[in-house]
């Protein structure tokens, strides 16, 4: 049961509804709320659901479809002889928005992009045993094409309680401390508020 509620969250399911579960297990409890972005694709409840060499990942549908039910028919039908397993597998992964570290130069910040195209491989979870079988630039192929809108500084050791720094960085956390927050890549979109939801 838990394992389906995991892929509820991926997929979009009822974000506000209890029970929340870790995904993957071994990664974060705590959601994230994005409220009042320029693009409203951005507003709403993320969950940690992958890792990369940076660090943790979060993500949300980029619309709320119901995908759950055509991804597990798709795993369930492998034949390749079978049409209807071939349809399943030839559709397409829903797109989503994503909340990650990448680096600018030398510098690594957290950034808000948009998911313009989806492989396969990137659907599932990385586990930690296959994490270590994967670099990061297969991790970037995996990804497809993606749209930066937003970013933000990393939170400095010290501003918020242990733990903490492993989520984007929280708009009041670096309001209080006098950074700017988080910013838009172009003028015209007003920058989002990034909360936990603990």
């Amino acid at each position: 049961m838990q394992m389906l509620r995991a892929q509820e969250q991926i997929d979009g399911v009822m974000p506000n509804t209890i029970p929340f579960v870790q995904v993957p297990t071994l990664g974060l409890k705590f959601r994230v709320l994005v409220t009042n972005s320029g693009d409203d694709e951005y507003n709403g409840v993320y969950f940690c659901t992958n890792v990369n060499g940076n660090g943790y990942v979060f993500t949300k549908p980029r619309a709320q479809t119901n995908t759950s039910t055509h991804i597990r028919t798709q795993h369930r039908r492998t034949n390749e002889d079978n049409p209807a397993a071939e349809y399943h597998t030839n559709q397409k992964l829903p797109l989503r928005c994503l909340i990650s570290k990448r680096f600018s130069e030398q510098t690594l910040l957290w950034y808000m992009s948009k998911e313009l195209e989806r492989s396969r491989e990137d659907y599932e979870p990385i586990s930690d045993n296959n994490h270590n079988n994967h670099n990061e630039e297969a991790e970037e192929e995996q990804q497809g094409d993606e749209e930066f809108s937003f970013y933000a500084n990393l939170m400095i050791s010290g501003w918020a309680p242990p733990g903490i720094s492993h989520y984007p960085s929280q708009t009041s956390v670096l309001s209080s401390n006098g950074d700017s927050g988080w910013q838009s890549l172009t003028d015209d979109l007003n920058p989002p508020t990034v909360e936990l939801i603990q």
